[in-house]
């Protein structure tokens, strides 16, 4: 039992002691409790503890303390307490004995009588709960995550309190107490009683005791202390009636001592079963709870330490159930009592969201935005038909700051997608209004400046840029310098700084602004999707799908509405598999699309030689053996001019939009709707405070609103931005996420961490895109599935390539229950 440091040397350090620690009197049928030793010298500094088995212990002591009278400790063993005290060990009734200790003696203990051990023990249960507000107004308790409680005895009562009080102290109680009962905080007196308790004490010396005490005669002294004495008797003698008072004195507080006996978790539920043992046989415990909850930034967050005074359970009846209540504004709650169904109603938010007009402006006209990687959004036009500064904006949906930059080049009407490394790329734009240019420029989201680079092989005006899997950014159409529709496709790669015509085969003539979609297989759907060019198509070209190994074109085949110009198309989220039905159901397995295999068309025409249903809407999944457009149910309004946005809960809202050509007297539609790709159906939203359509940009910002901004407008172009919050804001607090990953590689496994752990269903990632003109390419959903991992932790895994999740940056929101997101993180992958 000798320790040695680790100095070549070998010095030793500590020497060892052997102690007898006898226990008489135990009972026959009792087995010998589990004892300690605990050492400490004069200043009560810990030195060393021991174990005692079969009557004996060995201490080793560092070697500064031989020679020395020490306190010895013997007492039960407390395997939860690493370095004991001398308080602690006093409060377990060990036995205190000062002993001279020298290297290599034996020392003998008094023997530690049986009865002196015998503790109570009590069963202490219960429950932590968190009020939280549903849609409808009531309240429902959810139990707490991740939580553990410490279950405390309370050393002193009401009147050990009012006896130990200083004078001075005695008389505010006095005087505050008078103050309450004068005008209860429920109304009249409680009790009858208190009108003779407030005649009596009045009777009594008013003076302040302080100045008493320094003006006043021996024999007023003596006079004062008694009146002293008189108030604490009436104090405590009017115990009942006080009692209901003493939280309106939280000053107490500091007169009360604690002895934390036990700390426990608490299950999913939000309870707790425990056993307790405290020096007070036979007696009940005075307790009080403190909770904390884990997983917070910085580890464990308290979120439940009322004051001691009001807040204690006296003479606590062992087994009873307790309920904390926990209303702390950074706990986390548990899950749902019961499933998160919310019945629609059109004024409720929590059924259809609602729209706020924002108080200041864009101070441009926006024809143009991006989400970028800092989580501020970028906001721009260009001057060709607007006559305004060649100026963007770069706005904090935070804090509302707009900081104004300036480019060179008319970009109205350009083509952009965001690079790897979340710079924006921008190419194209107008030399006058319907001929494009070759430029290319650059915005970098740090430094918020603009940067020219390589000029394209083409000039294009309303292109069309689609981000690739390995990095590269492929642009299709727009006019060029003579106003003639661009056939051949070209890409730009971001390390050599140069466009390269792809070739010949790949050139395919496409109206301007075409939607392209990025598939699960590495394949590009046109989907048919276009804006009104330099002729109304009298037969519009198919919608066709682009082989990029090949460089090739095969049709797909043509909607079932033929003309779809200035409608918009999604890349839906993947399908969820059906909820399990009862096993007697026998129910149809569900058709499955698990992959980035469904588009959407919804809108159009704008066409005003062409007009048909422009409420219509159709889908194709290319995962099918022959994929086929097929309509679906119709949107609730025409939309021509419409914008959609794919949300965290994986619905897409649609906003915006007239119900006819845009240079047409027309009727706007100002009410939003929901699709949900699931049930494949639309619902009808709160409505727009603005009417928004041709130039209008709607963008999905990282705590999960959505701006809308931009559009022509009656009195000219609109500079007004509202945001939209989604009916998930309205249904219960938020997820946080307390940590998670900057960066992640293809079929990586990642861990984020988060109180609300316990209630996570759901997470996914969200593309960080660009949106002009109502078409989006880059937009694109990914369902991950997380796995409880620890007490805190998610496991998860990110997307498996880049077909799937081409580089960049993207949003990851975590989903509870009742399907409310986390505020969204921005994470690299690639």
């Amino acid at each position: 039992m000798q320790d040695q440091d680790s100095r070549p040397d070998g010095d030793k350090q500590s020497f060892a002691v052997n102690v007898a620690a006898p226990i008489e009197d135990i009972p026959r049928d009792e087995k010998t409790p589990a004892t300690s030793l605990a050492v400490f010298d004069d200043n009560e500094v810990f030195l060393s503890t021991a174990p005692v088995r079969r009557g004996t212990a060995t201490l080793t002591l560092p070697i500064g303390s031989s020679n020395r009278t020490l306190r010895v400790f013997h007492g039960l063993l407390d395997e939860s307490i690493k370095r004991p005290t001398p308080a602690r060990m006093r409060r377990n009734l060990a036995m205190e004995e000062r002993l001279l200790v020298r290297p290599g003696c034996e020392l003998k203990l008094r023997p530690l009588p049986y009865k002196h051990l015998r503790l109570s023990c009590c069963r202490v249960r219960g429950r932590i709960v968190m009020p939280v507000k549903r849609p409808d107004g009531s309240v429902e308790e959810r139990p707490l995550c991740n939580a553990r409680v410490t279950v405390c005895e309370v050393d002193a009562s009401i009147p050990w309190i009012i006896r130990r009080l200083p004078n001075e102290l005695v008389f505010r109680l006095r005087d505050e107490w008078l103050a309450v009962i004068r005008n209860p905080p429920g109304g009249p007196d409680p009790a009858p009683e208190l009108s003779a308790v407030r005649a009596g004490l009045h009777l009594t010396l008013r003076e302040d005791p302080m100045a008493a005490a320094q003006t006043a005669s021996p024999l007023h002294q003596l006079a004062h202390t008694m009146a002293v004495a008189q108030i604490r008797a009436e104090l405590i003698a009017n115990l009942k009636l006080l009692r209901p008072f003493w939280c309106a004195f939280p000053w107490l507080d500091r007169f009360y001592s604690l002895d934390c006996l036990k700390t426990v978790d608490v299950d999913a539920d939000g309870g707790f079963d425990t056993e307790i043992h405290y020096p007070c046989h036979g007696d009940h415990p005075d307790l009080y709870f403190k909770v904390e909850q884990d997983c917070h930034p910085g580890g464990w967050l308290t979120v439940y330490a009322p004051s001691i005074h009001c807040n204690t359970y006296w003479d606590y009846c062992c087994g009873t159930p307790v309920k904390l209540i926990v209303t702390h504004p950074q706990a986390a709650p548990g899950r749902a009592p019961s499933p998160c169904v919310w019945p629609y109603s059109a004024g409720d938010p929590a059924s259809v969201g609602s729209w706020e007009l924002l108080p200041y402006t864009s101070g441009v006209f926006v024809v143009h935005a991006a989400l970028m990687h800092t989580g501020k959004v970028l906001l721009f036009s260009g001057t060709a038909e607007v006559n305004l500064p060649k100026e963007s904006r770069v706005w904090d949906p935070d804090t509302g700051v707009m900081t104004a930059q300036s480019f060179g080049e008319d970009l109205f009407c350009c083509g952009h997608a965001t690079l790897p490394d979340g710079r924006i790329l921008i190419n194209g734009g107008a030399s006058t209004a319907g001929r494009g240019i070759r430029s290319t420029n650059i915005f970098d989201p740090v430094a918020q400046a603009w940067n020219k680079v390589a000029d394209m092989n083409h000039a294009r005006w309303y292109p069309t840029t689609l981000s690739l899997p390995d990095g590269r950014i492929l642009t299709f159409s727009g006019r060029d310098q003579n106003g003639a529709v661009t056939a051949p496709m070209e890409v730009y790669d971001p390390a050599a700084n140069t466009w390269t015509d792809l070739p010949a085969s790949a050139s395919k003539t496409v109206d301007i602004y075409p939607g392209m979609h990025l598939l699960w297989n590495g394949k590009i759907l046109y989907t048919g999707t276009r804006w009104e060019g330099s002729q109304p198509w009298a037969s519009p070209p198919q919608t066709a799908l682009f082989d990029p190994p090949s460089n090739s074109w095969a049709n797909v085949g043509n909607h079932v509405l033929v003309n779809r110009t200035e409608g918009t198309s999604v890349l839906l989220p993947p399908l969820e598999p059906a909820p399990t039905a009862h096993e007697h159901d026998h129910p149809e397995p569900p058709k499955l699309s698990p992959t980035l295999s469904r588009v959407l068309v919804a809108g159009g025409p704008g066409n005003p030689n062409t007009p048909f249903n422009a409420r219509s809407a159709e889908i194709i999944d290319m995962a099918d053996a022959a994929p086929a457009w097929r309509r679906i149910a119709d949107m609730n309004s025409p939309r021509n001019n419409v914008n959609c946005v794919i949300l965290p809960d994986a619905k897409v809202l649609f906003c915006t939009g007239i119900d006819g050509f845009k240079w047409t007297p027309n009727t706007p539609s100002l009410q939003a709707e929901m699709f949900d790709p699931q049930s494949e159906t639309w619902t009808a939203m709160a409505s727009m405070t603005v009417a928004r359509q041709y130039h209008s940009v709607s963008v999905l910002l990282p705590d999960g609103r959505v701006l809308n901004t931009g559009s022509v407008g009656a009195g000219g172009n609109l500079m007004s931005m509202e945001v939209y919050s989604p009916p998930y804001l309205f249904r219960g607090p938020r997820p946080k996420l307390s940590s998670w990953p900057t960066a992640l590689g293809y079929g990586a496994a990642f861990t984020v961490e988060s109180p609300d752990a316990c209630r996570i269903d759901k997470a996914c990632l969200i593309k960080a895109s660009t949106i002009t003109h109502h078409t989006n390419t880059d937009q694109r959903y990914l369902r991950l599935h997380p796995i409880r991992h620890g007490h805190c932790g998610l496991r998860m895994s990110s997307p498996a390539n880049a077909r799937l999740a081409p580089p960049g940056y993207y949003l990851l929101f975590l989903l509870d229950d009742c399907g409310v997101p986390s505020v969204g993180r921005l994470i690299h992958i690639g």
